[in-house]
C-alpha cells in the first residue's frame, strides 16, 4: 500500500473536526487564524458544545483529492494565463497575466499595482511553503462578504485546460496545479526564520506531524482562555445560609446545580419586594440598635407562640385522636378477653371464687404477692411456694392441698397472655388519660401582639383565633365522648 493510501485509511479513524483540520492543512499548506477559530468550534461541537456560528459549521472530511500533489515525472504542466480576477485586491477583472511557455516571465511595476495579489493567488492554487492569504478590496463596503476568485489557463501534456480557483472554504484546487511549486519573498522568510530541523521526509508525513504537534499547541491558548473565563467566583453566594431552600439549591455550586430551581428562588415575590422597601426604612431609624432589640424580642415571642400552637395542635390533631381511639379499643378488647379467661378460671374451681377474681385489681394484688414472696418471704424460690412448710403470703396460714392447687392455677392464669395483654393495655390507657388530663388546649395572645402581626400579615391574627377556637372545640368534644370516664373499666 502506498504511503498516501495508508494516510488516507488512517484519516478515516479521525474525529470529524481533526479530519477537517487535516484537509485545510493539506489544501492550504497551513492554518490561518480564522481556521483555528473554526476548527475549535468544530471540536467543541464534537464534544456537545453548541456552535457559535450561524449557520452551524459542518466539517468537511479529508479525502484523496485533498492530498498536495507532488511534481510528476510522467506529466508536464505549464501555466499559460491568470485572468478574470474577481475581488482580488483592486486588480481589475479585465486584466490578465500571461506566462511565457518557454523561458522566464518577468512581472514588474510600482507598489500597489497588484504584483503580490497575483502571487498570492498562485500560491493558493498551486503549492507553496508559505501560502499567505488572498484579500478582497478593503475599500468595498461589503468587504467581509466578498470571495476572491480567478481563472487559470494551463497546458497538461500539451493539451489546453482551464480551472477556476476560489477562496471559498470548500474549494479544492486543481490537483495537477498543486504539482507546481511557487516561491516568493514570504517563502524565503519562512525558511530563514522558522526553527526547523533540516531533514527530508515525504510531504504526507510532514502534514501528519504538523497535525499531531502544531494543532494542539495552537488551540491550547484559546481553550485555556475559555476555561479561565468560565471560572465562577462563588464568594457572593457564601452569605446564603446552608439550611435555607436557597442555600440547599446553590451549595455547593457545580455541574449538578439545578439552575431552574436557583432562578426560581432568585425571583422575589410581591411581599418580598415590599419587605426590601421596608427594611431600609427601619434600618435608617435614629436608634437602630434599640429597634433591633425590639425586633429580637418580638421574634422570640412569635417563636414561643408558634411552639405553643404546635403543642396544642398536637394534642387535638387527627393523629392524636386516632391514637386515643386505638388505645380505647385495645383496652376494651383486652379486658373482654380477660373476663373470658376469668370465667374459665372460676369454672375450674369447685369453690365459688370471689367476684372479680382474675380481673384488674385482683391481678394487681396477686402480682404484689408475687413480688413480696420473691424478694422477702421466700427469696430465691419460684412463686408460688407450695411446699409442705410453706404458708400463704397473704393470709400467712398453712396451705391446704386445695389452696396449693388454687395458687398454682392462679399463677398460670396470671402468666397467661390474656391477663398480661389486658394489664398492658390498661397501663397504656391510664398513661394517656393522665397526659390528656394535664394538657391544656387553650392559649391567649396579647392584643398588641395580634396588631403587630396584622401589620405584617393581615389574615394571620384571624387565623390564630380560628385555630384557638377549633382546638377548644375539639377538646370539649373529646371530653364529652365518654372515654375519660372509662379509665376504670376493670
Amino acid at each position: 500500500m502506498a504511503l498516501y493510501e495508508e494516510v488516507l485509511a488512517w484519516s478515516e479513524r479521525l474525529p470529524p473536526w481533526r479530519s477537517d483540520a487535516l484537509r485545510r492543512l493539506c489544501v492550504q499548506g497551513s492554518w490561518s487564524d480564522q481556521d483555528f477559530v473554526e476548527i475549535l468550534d468544530l471540536a467543541k461541537q464534537h464534544h456537545g458544545v453548541r456552535s457559535a456560528f450561524l449557520p452551524v459549521l459542518q466539517p468537511v472530511l479529508f479525502a484523496a483529492d485533498h492530498f498536495p500533489a507532488e511534481a510528476s515525472q510522467d506529466h508536464t504542466v505549464v501555466l499559460q494565463s491568470l485572468h478574470s480576477l474577481t475581488n482580488v485586491g483592486k486588480i481589475p477583472n479585465s486584466q490578465a497575466l500571461n506566462f511565457q511557455l518557454h523561458g522566464l516571465t518577468i512581472v514588474y511595476g510600482g507598489n500597489g499595482t497588484g504584483k503580490s495579489g497575483y502571487a498570492r493567488v498562485l500560491k493558493q492554487a498551486c503549492r507553496a511553503r508559505s501560502r499567505g492569504d488572498v484579500y478582497a478590496n478593503a475599500y468595498a463596503t461589503d468587504y467581509q462578504q466578498l470571495v476572491p476568485s480567478a481563472v487559470i489557463d494551463f497546458a497538461l501534456d500539451g493539451a489546453v485546460a482551464q480551472t477556476t480557483w476560489s477562496n471559498h472554504r470548500d474549494n479544492v484546487p486543481q490537483p495537477e496545479l498543486r504539482g507546481i511549486s511557487v516561491f516568493d519573498g514570504d517563502c524565503a522568510r519562512h525558511y530563514l526564520q522558522s526553527r526547523e530541523a533540516a531533514s527530508f521526509q515525504p510531504s504526507a508525513l510532514t502534514y501528519l506531524q504538523r497535525l499531531a504537534n502544531g494543532l494542539n499547541q495552537a488551540l491550547r491558548p484559546a481553550l485555556q482562555a475559555e476555561i479561565t473565563g468560565l471560572a465562577t467566583d462563588t464568594t457572593p453566594f457564601s452569605v446564603i445560609p446552608f439550611e435555607t431552600d436557597a442555600g440547599r439549591a446553590v451549595h455547593p455550586i457545580g455541574p449538578t446545580t439545578d439552575l431552574t430551581r436557583a432562578r426560581e428562588l432568585a425571583a422575589l415575590a410581591d411581599e418580598e419586594q415590599a419587605e426590601r422597601v421596608r427594611l431600609p426604612q427601619e434600618i435608617s431609624e435614629a436608634d437602630p440598635t434599640a429597634r433591633a432589640s425590639l425586633l429580637d424580642h418580638a421574634a422570640t415571642r412569635v417563636d414561643e407562640l408558634a411552639s405553643l400552637i404546635t403543642v396544642v395542635a398536637g394534642v387535638v390533631s387527627d393523629e392524636a385522636i386516632d391514637a386515643k381511639h386505638q388505645a380505647h379499643r385495645a383496652v376494651v378488647e383486652a379486658e373482654a378477653a380477660e373476663r373470658a379467661a376469668s370465667a374459665m378460671l372460676q369454672a375450674g374451681d369447685a369453690t365459688q371464687l370471689l367476684p372479680g377474681t382474675g380481673q384488674g385489681p385482683w391481678a394487681l394484688l396477686f402480682n404484689a404477692a408475687r413480688e413480696y414472696s420473691s424478694s422477702t418471704a421466700y427469696p430465691g424460690q419460684a412463686f408460688p411456694v407450695t411446699c409442705d412448710d410453706a404458708v400463704c403470703v397473704l393470709c400467712q396460714q398453712e396451705l391446704s392441698p386445695e389452696a396449693q392447687d388454687r395458687l398454682q392455677r392462679f399463677d398460670h392464669y396470671i402468666r397467661d397472655r390474656a391477663a398480661e395483654t389486658a394489664q398492658t393495655a390498661r397501663n397504656a390507657w391510664l398513661h394517656m388519660v393522665r397526659e390528656v388530663a394535664s394538657a391544656s388546649v387553650d392559649f391567649t395572645v396579647a392584643s398588641n401582639m395580634l396588631e403587630s402581626l396584622r401589620a405584617r400579615d393581615p389574615a394571620l391574627p384571624d387565623d390564630i383565633q380560628t385555630s384557638r377556637s377549633d382546638c377548644r372545640a375539639t377538646s370539649v368534644a373529646q371530653n364529652c365522648g365518654g372515654y375519660w370516664g372509662m379509665a376504670g373499666l376493670s
